[in-house]
């Protein structure tokens, strides 16, 4: 447990040294008056009880409780400080360290999983340090003091009393990783219940508008009965632990018995040293009790520390943190790319040159590595340093805000903040005004759907803009292109969801957006291929092609095929990320 705390950024070496010594000093605090004890029942039991001493023993008592109360006060304010200071920073850590990995991590870990690292991960790690840390410091450090003062009266008593702990304790660690094991799998189907119940509410009513609910909800109810049924098995295999290790500790009170009237009756113990060693035994075992619980209880907490660690430890993007200016010259040369812990390369030997005023069209079969390509030119993921460049410069020379303030991506997968409309398309830039806005969405034909909701551009969009289908998001991310003034734009398949009519529009405003722009699309639309200066073909990650569309249609007969597929055969709404 300390280990781990210690692991986490957030405390300091210091501060922890302080909470341990605190709590140790408490339990010892508790420990003494024990040892105190029993001196003051040997003077009543043996019949001449000494007036002063049992003064002097009593005020002795008093005065380590009352220093006790003190010490107590100090740990819980010092730990409470720290915790809630130090669990606010490293929130602010996580959020900090998600600004500086590659937009890549964000495919690889789920929002729903690094919320749950943000919130209940670090109320877990909270909850470790706030209540349970210092207990187990104190409790330890209590039967560590009562055994001494126990060995010291006499030795017999004490080890018989304690016989069972070290056997409570090696089973304890031998059972701990498989444990640990059982805890976090159960963990990781919580997430997935969470996120499978997350997703039902989310799209229940695209889900009741397919018909197919009925089909659908026996998969969520069966995700929430493995999740029963992960929870009964972690209660039978792990909640045998500390009753195992109560058990074998409070063993030790049979063996105390016989060999304390062993002892008694063969006159080698007084009868007020086996009393007090029987009311001492009661607190040592609570003490027992205590850490047993508090260290299965914190088995939760520690896989959560873990999963914090481990996406604090996850590698950032490097960059030279510049701001250059962009004119718009896209160049890619020799990039070939693999996802991490991936053996099999996704790209290989992609090259190509994409100048402003130009439009540059990706087509390829689905997993033929479009996707990633144009995510590699939104700086995604980490690749050598001169694959990619803009305007001579490699793309890991930018900072974030210089990069993306003039290289737009408009993907499939659009995030809207819970706020109006008019809230999300000026956050590209604050300063807009009403009628840059109302000319932007006219742009992007997204203008007369807006006016159509309630509140028109001051309609609350809701949670990840679920007020609104995927097409209109994906026409408002456009819009929001547009007033980014952007000097490079990246589409992701935007014609997927438009009809005749608006697809001769969305040539019109490519058209327009390219004199003075570098565009760089994906399209499984002829249509949008044929307008294209240069096509770039890939097949299972390879560039078998960079013409325009009528030089591959005479030069590839497979090119031909594509596009004749492409025709009888429905087209992908998206590519897989990773295919």
């Amino acid at each position: 447990m300390l280990s781990l705390l210690r692991d986490l950024p957030v405390f300091a070496t210091r501060d922890l040294t302080k909470s341990v010594s605190l709590a140790m000093l408490e339990g010892i605090c508790l420990g003494l008056p024990y040892g105190l004890f029993i001196h003051l029942v040997q003077q009543l039991v043996n019949g001449n009880p000494d007036a002063s001493t049992i003064l002097m023993t009593t005020l002795a008592i008093a005065t380590i409780l009352l220093f006790r109360a003190f010490i107590t006060r100090m740990s819980i304010v010092h730990t409470g400080t720290i915790t809630y200071t130090t669990c606010a920073a490293l929130r602010e850590s996580l959020a900090g360290h998600f600004f500086k990995v590659p937009l890549g991590f964000f495919e690889q870990h789920d929002s729903g999983r690094l919320s749950q690292s943000m919130n209940k991960d670090v109320e877990f790690t909270e909850s470790i340090f706030s209540h349970h840390f210092a207990q187990v410091i104190a409790s330890i450090s209590l039967l560590v003091t009562v055994a001494v003062c126990l060995l010291i009266y006499d030795w017999r008593l004490a080890v018989s009393l304690l016989a069972g702990v070290p056997i409570a304790v090696l089973l304890q660690v031998t059972m701990r990783h498989q444990a640990n094991r059982v805890s976090q799998n159960l963990l990781q189907q919580i997430a997935t219940n969470n996120r499978s119940i997350m997703d039902w509410i989310l799209g229940i009513r695209d889900i009741k508008q397919s018909g197919n609910g009925a089909a659908l909800f026996p998969k969520l109810q069966a995700t929430i009965e493995k999740t029963r049924q992960t929870s009964l098995r972690h209660e039978i295999r792990v909640g045998l632990v500390p009753v195992l290790f109560i058990l074998f500790s409070e063993a030790g009170f049979l063996v105390f018995l016989l060999v304390g009237l062993d002892l008694y009756f063969s006159q080698h113990v007084e009868l007020s040293v086996f009393l007090v060693f029987l009311i001492a035994s009661v607190r040592i075992y609570r003490s027992l009790t205590q850490v047993a619980l508090t260290m299965a209880e914190s088995r939760f907490m520690q896989q959560a520390a873990k999963r914090i660690t481990a996406l604090l430890d996850s590698d950032p993007i490097q960059t030279d943190e510049q701001d250059i200016a962009i004119q718009g010259t896209v160049s890619v040369r020799h990039l070939s790319f693999r996802y991490p812990g991936r053996a099999q390369p996704v790209l290989e030997q992609i090259n190509f040159e994409a100048r402003p005023g130009t439009l540059t069209a990706i087509v390829g079969p689905s997993g033929s590595g479009k996707s990633t390509l144009l995510h590699l030119l939104a700086r995604f993921w980490q690749v050598e340093r001169d694959q990619i460049q803009y305007d001579g410069h490699s793309i890991h020379a930018f900072s974030d805000a210089a990069l993306y303030r003039q290289v737009a991506l408009v993907s499939q997968d659009i995030h809207l903040l819970d706020d109006t409309v008019f809230n999300n398309l000026s956050l590209v830039r604050p300063e807009l005004t009403k009628d840059e806005i109302y000319r932007a969405c006219h742009m992007a034909q997204c203008h007369d759907f807006i006016c159509q909701l309630p509140q028109g551009y001051d309609t609350q969009i809701g949670e990840a803009g679920g007020a609104i289908s995927g097409g209109e998001k994906q026409r408002i991310a456009l819009a929001r292109a547009i007033l980014s003034d952007a000097r490079v734009i990246l589409l992701d398949e935007i014609s997927a969801a438009l009809d005749v009519r608006n697809e001769a529009a969305l040539l019109n405003l490519l058209a327009e957006l390219k004199q003075d722009k570098t565009l760089i699309s994906i399209s499984h639309r002829e249509s949008m291929v044929t307008h294209a200066d240069q096509v770039i073909y890939l097949v299972h990650g390879q560039q078998e092609g960079a013409a325009t569309h009528q030089q591959l249609l005479a030069q590839r007969p497979d090119y031909r095929q594509f596009w004749h597929h492409q025709l009888t055969e429905p087209a992908p709404v998206r590519e897989p990320c990773r295919e």
